[in-house]
């Protein structure tokens, strides 16, 4: 059985571990509910790339599911970030909160894409534009995450150490992973093999 697999099954399986146990917990509200959310779209995403390398085929849509994820993840981060400015963006009871969070990262997002489109990314790969994407995405995640390890009161920083320790390392794998991309225009197998594990 390939690295790939074993790698991105054992990812799956974590995150749905992961996703049960919150299932559990009788927190509520929207933070707990992102928190599902990313979960579960980790799984989801995990799952296709190890049931593509089972079949030994490309599928697109894990690309954009990947987005997806990452944008989940994101807006959890920004929704623990707003609750520790003091003057920051904040959640009510329409979810107008969310919707503000999500217009903020898709504005930044639509920014970058634009300066991208500029530099004709795609003129060797396809994959180009995609894999722009997915560095503008890890480096929003690891300025995202620094902010809120910073702005957390340094009394409760310990309840976050290690969600912020994991966050930013998958962030920090992928900037290297999808910079060496958009260098050399294709993606490290090795790399890409062995980020399940991460």
């Amino acid at each position: 059985m390939a690295i790939e697999t074993i790698s991105y099954t054992i990812s799956a399986f974590v995150f749905l571990v992961f996703f049960a146990v919150l299932l559990t917990d009788k927190h509520r509200g929207t933070g707990k509910q992102l928190l599902l959310a990313a979960a579960f779209s980790s799984a989801v995403w995990s799952a296709s790339i190890s049931i593509q390398s089972v079949v030994d085929s490309y599928f697109l849509v894990t690309q954009f599911i990947e987005v997806a994820k990452n944008l989940v993840w994101l807006t959890f981060v920004v929704s623990m970030l707003s609750t520790a400015y003091s003057h920051g963006v904040s959640f009510d009871k329409n979810r107008a909160g969310l919707i503000k969070i999500f217009s903020i990262i898709l504005a930044v997002m639509a920014v970058v894409i634009f300066g991208f489109s500029k530099l004709d990314l795609q003129a060797e790969s396809d994959g180009g534009f995609l894999i722009a994407i997915h560095l503008m995405l890890a480096i929003i995640g690891i300025v995202l995450v620094e902010q809120l390890y910073r702005n957390v009161p340094s009394e409760s920083r310990w309840a976050i150490k290690y969600l912020c320790m994991g966050l930013i390392g998958s962030y920090i794998y992928n900037f290297y992973m999808y910079s060496d991309a958009l260098l050399y225009q294709r993606i490290d197998p090795v790399l890409w093999q062995t980020r399940g594990f991460v």
